[in-house]
C-alpha cells in the first residue's frame, strides 16, 4: 500500500510512517504503551574494549513481571548509537567484559524514563588490576628473522610487541580465532605490535584470508612446532593444544597465553596488548 512500516530496534514494536514521524501498531486486547517516548545517549570512554552490543552490554526495560532485553544489532558499537527513543518505564543496564581466565566482570544499574526527558547514561565496563606475570621467554628476533622471503618486513617490525600463535586451521576453534582476527583488523592495526600466524598439520592460510588480516603480519608452517619446542619457555603449555595463541613484549617476555578452545580470545588479547605499558 506504499506505507513505510517496520519493527522498532529495541522494542520490536510494529510502526508504520506517516506525517513525518513513526506511529505504534497495537492489535486487538493489546495493552497500549504511551506514545510519548523518553530518549536515552549512550556514552562511554572505554576504548579498550569499545563498548559493543550484546559483547560488553545490553538494555532491558521491565514489562509483565521481568527485565526483557532490548533487540539491537549485535556487536554494535556503542559510538554506532543515535539517542534512544524509549518507551517510558523501568529500565536495568548490563555490562560484562570476560577476562582471559573465562570469568566475567558484570555491572548492573537500574534508572527510570520518563516520557519527553532526555537522559545520558555513562557505560563504564568493569576492569581488572593486577600485576603482569611473566609467563615465560620467546626467541622473538630468532622467530621473525626464521620466516623466509619477508626480511623486509621483519625490519619494519623489529623492537614491536608481538603476537604469535599456532593455528589448526582446518578444525573451528582455530578458523574462530583466524575470523575474529580478521573482523577485528583495525583495532589490531592500531595497537601497532606484530603478528606471526603458524600454521601446523598441514593447513594452511589462503592468500584473500591474509589480505583481511592485521597489516603487520608474517606467516610460515611449523608442523613439526619446531619453533614452538626450541625457539620459546611457556608456563603450563602443552603444545599440542591448538589454538595457541601468545602475546610476547619486546624483550622477548610472554605475558599472555590462551591455548585451547576460549570464548573471545582475539578480544582479550587485544585487551592484554593494549595494557602493556
Amino acid at each position: 500500500m506504499g506505507i513505510p512500516s517496520r519493527l522498532e530496534p529495541g522494542s520490536n514494536i510494529p510502526q508504520f510512517y506517516l506525517r513525518s514521524d513513526w506511529h505504534d501498531v497495537y492489535f486487538a486486547g493489546q495493552p497500549k504503551a504511551s506514545d510519548k517516548r523518553g530518549f536515552l545517549k549512550l556514552a562511554s570512554s572505554d576504548k579498550n574494549p569499545v563498548p559493543e552490543y550484546y559483547k560488553n552490554f545490553t538494555l532491558a526495560r521491565f514489562e509483565n513481571g521481568r527485565y526483557n532485553t532490548l533487540e539491537y544489532e549485535e556487536n554494535k558499537s556503542i559510538n554506532d548509537f543515535q539517542e534512544l527513543g524509549l518507551i517510558p518505564g523501568h529500565y536495568m543496564l548490563v555490562t560484562g567484559n570476560r577476562l582471559d581466565d573465562n570469568r566475567i566482570l558484570a555491572s548492573l544499574e537500574f534508572f527510570n524514563i520518563v516520557g519527553g526527558e532526555h537522559k545520558k547514561i555513562d557505560v563504564k565496563i568493569r576492569h581488572e588490576n593486577k600485576q603482569t606475570e611473566i609467563l615465560g621467554k620467546a626467541e622473538l628476533t630468532r622467530i621473525l628473522i626464521g620466516i623466509d622471503d619477508e626480511e623486509d618486513k621483519y625490519k619494519s617490525m623489529a623492537g614491536r610487541d608481538a603476537i604469535i600463535m599456532w593455528l589448526e586451521t582446518d578444525k573451528e576453534p582455530s578458523r574462530h580465532v583466524l575470523n575474529d582476527f580478521m573482523q577485528m583488523d583495525r583495532e589490531f592495526d592500531a595497537w601497532g605490535g606484530a603478528f606471526v600466524f603458524f600454521t601446523v598439520g598441514g593447513t594452511t592460510i589462503s592468500p584473500e584470508e591474509r589480505q583481511k588480516l592485521p597489516y603487520n603480519s608474517l606467516f610460515s608452517d611449523d608442523s613439526g612446532l619446531s619453533v614452538l619446542r626450541n625457539d620459546l619457555i611457556c608456563k603450563e603449555t602443552s603444545g599440542n593444544n591448538f589454538p595457541l595463541l601468545l602475546l610476547v613484549n619486546k624483550n622477548g617476555e610472554i605475558i599472555f597465553k590462551s591455548e585451547g578452545y576460549r570464548i573471545g580470545t582475539a578480544e582479550q588479547i587485544l585487551q592484554a596488548a593494549n595494557s602493556v605499558k
